[in-house]
C-alpha cells in the first residue's frame, strides 16, 4: 500500500498533467470559436477539443484521495503556487465552503466524524486557528486517529470511490450531510 507521501506525490504529478491538458482544452475552445467566426472547417478542431475534454475528465476522475490526510496535504502542496493558495486553516475553510462542491462534502464528512468523537471540528477557530498551517491541521492527532479508524476509512472510501448506476465516476455524489 502507498504511503501518504507517495500518494500525494502521485496526485501532484497528475495535477501537473491535468493543468497541461486543461490549457490545451482552453486553447482548442478559442481556436474552435475563431474557426467558426471565420467560416473555416472546424471538424478536426472539434474532434481535438472533445478528445482534450475527455482527457481532462479522465484524469480528474482518476484523482482520488485515499484518506483525509492525503487530501489536505495535496491541497496544501498543489495550490501553493496558485493564485489562491490553501496554506492554512482559514484558506481551507474558505475552499471547502462552496455549496455542492466536492471538497465541501469531504469537509462536512470530516466535521461530522470529529463531532461524533467529541473532538473540535475544523470550523473551531480555537482548535484550528485561521493561521494554522494546513500541514499542521492534517498531522493533528484527531485527523490521524480518524484516518486510522477502519469504520471511518470505509465510509470515506464509499464516497471517494463511488460510481453511479451506469458505472460513471461519481465521487461524493452519494454523500448527504447528516442534519
Amino acid at each position: 500500500t502507498m504511503s501518504n507521501r507517495e500518494a500525494v506525490d502521485a496526485l501532484l504529478a497528475m495535477y501537473e498533467e491535468y493543468k497541461v491538458l486543461h490549457r490545451k482544452e482552453a486553447e482548442l475552445v478559442t481556436q474552435l470559436a475563431k474557426a467558426k467566426i471565420t467560416g473555416e472547417d472546424s471538424r478536426q478542431l472539434g474532434r481535438d477539443y472533445l478528445e482534450a475534454k475527455h482527457a481532462v475528465q479522465t484524469i480528474s476522475d482518476a484523482m482520488t484521495f485515499s484518506n483525509p490526510i492525503v487530501w489536505m496535504l495535496y491541497k496544501f502542496e498543489a495550490y501553493r503556487d496558485e493564485t489562491q493558495p490553501i496554506a492554512n486553516a482559514h484558506d481551507f475553510r474558505l475552499h471547502c465552503s462552496k455549496p455542492d462542491y466536492i471538497c465541501t462534502k469531504r469537509f462536512t464528512f470530516l466535521n461530522q466524524e470529529l463531532a461524533k468523537r467529541n473532538q473540535p471540528t475544523l470550523l473551531d477557530r480555537s482548535a484550528y486557528p485561521d493561521n494554522m498551517s494546513l500541514q499542521d491541521v492534517a498531522s493533528g492527532t484527531a485527523i490521524i486517529e480518524m484516518t486510522n479508524d477502519s469504520g471511518i476509512t470505509a465510509a470515506w472510501d464509499e464516497y471517494e470511490y463511488h460510481h453511479d448506476e451506469s458505472g460513471t465516476v461519481a465521487k461524493w455524489m452519494n454523500f448527504s450531510p447528516a442534519s
